[in-house]
C-alpha cells in the first residue's frame, strides 16, 4: 500500500530503476443517466490539464479506473497511463479521476472548473 495514496496499489514497485512500474487505482462506482459523451469530456479534460503522459481512453464496462506506468529511468519514454469510463459514469466522478491520474488532486478549485466543461 502506497503511504501517499492509500487507494492505491501497486502491481510492481519501482525498487530497481531499470524495471517498469505500474500503479492501479481504483475508485467507487458513481452513477449519472445525464446523456454526454464521456470519451470526449475526459479528452478535454486532459487537454485543459496539459496532462503530460500518453493516455489511452476506453469504454469500460464495470468502474471507473485508471492504470499508470512508465519506466523510471528512461526519460526518452512518456509515462502513460490507461482510463477506463463506463457508460454511466457521473461528471463529477470522471473529473476526480482526472485530477488523480494528472497527481493535482489537492488542487481543489479545479473540480469547480472542471465540472464547467462542456466539450464541443
Amino acid at each position: 500500500m502506497n503511504p501517499l495514496r492509500p487507494n492505491a496499489t501497486a502491481l510492481t514497485r519501482p525498487s530497481d530503476p531499470e524495471k517498469q512500474w505500474v500503479e492501479f487505482l481504483r475508485n467507487e462506482r458513481e452513477y449519472d443517466q445525464e446523456a454526454f459523451n464521456r470519451v470526449n469530456y475526459a479528452k478535454e479534460l486532459l487537454r485543459m490539464l496539459k496532462v503530460r503522459r500518453r493516455v489511452a481512453i476506453c469504454v469500460g464496462t464495470e468502474r471507473l479506473r485508471f492504470e499508470r506506468g512508465g519506466l523510471p529511468g528512461a526519460p526518452e519514454q512518456k509515462p502513460w497511463a490507461i482510463l477506463s469510463i463506463p457508460p454511466d459514469a457521473s461528471r463529477a466522478h470522471i473529473a476526480l479521476t482526472i485530477l488523480q491520474l494528472a497527481d493535482r488532486s489537492s488542487d481543489p478549485f479545479l473540480l469547480d472548473l472542471m465540472l464547467r466543461v462542456r466539450p464541443a
